[in-house]
């Protein structure tokens, strides 16, 4: 009896560390997005200001010419959903502060301060992107595609 209280206890403790191994693999994935993603950014616009420059053509391995494709197209769709986020949390903050403004003024609801820096950060993103876009839409689609590069910091900073 307990040997097989023994036995389900360790098996249970297994199915632990399995977990907290899987979760650890995830904590690093992202931790190299989030490293990996300004830099891709930064290429990405620099690639913009001088498309002959960045080439794949300088290796005549077909497999490094394909991993550098696939690692291209899998970091421009994690770069595709952090400016997704970001347009969607800069579309919401006015809204947002708005509203908190409203229960601040009228004493109804407690608001959290980290939220309303996170708010008027996206908020100030947005102001920022508008005159940018017009002053010169170049600079506004380039700073664009830096803040989404650079989401996943900012959020951490300012949150």
């Amino acid at each position: 009896m307990v040997s097989a209280v023994m036995a389900i206890m360790r098996v249970q403790a297994d199915i632990q560390d399995l977990r907290m191994s899987e979760w650890s693999g995830i904590k690093r994935a992202v931790q190299l997005c989030e490293a990996l993603l300004p830099l891709y950014a930064a290429l990405l616009v620099a690639r913009y200001f001088n498309p002959d420059q960045f080439t794949i053509d300088f290796v005549e391995s077909e497999m490094f010419q394909w991993a550098v494709w696939i690692m291209a197209g899998a970091l421009g769709g994690i770069l595709l959903l952090s400016a997704a986020l970001l347009v969607f949390f800069m579309i919401y903050a006015p809204f947002y502060l708005a509203s908190r403004v409203w229960y601040t003024l009228t004493g109804g609801r407690w608001v959290d301060r980290s939220e309303i820096r996170f708010y008027l950060l996206a908020c100030s993103f947005l102001i920022l992107l508008v005159l940018l876009a017009l002053w010169d839409l170049h600079w506004a689609g380039v700073t664009f595609v830096i803040l989404a590069g650079f989401t996943l910091h900012l959020w951490r900073w300012f949150a």
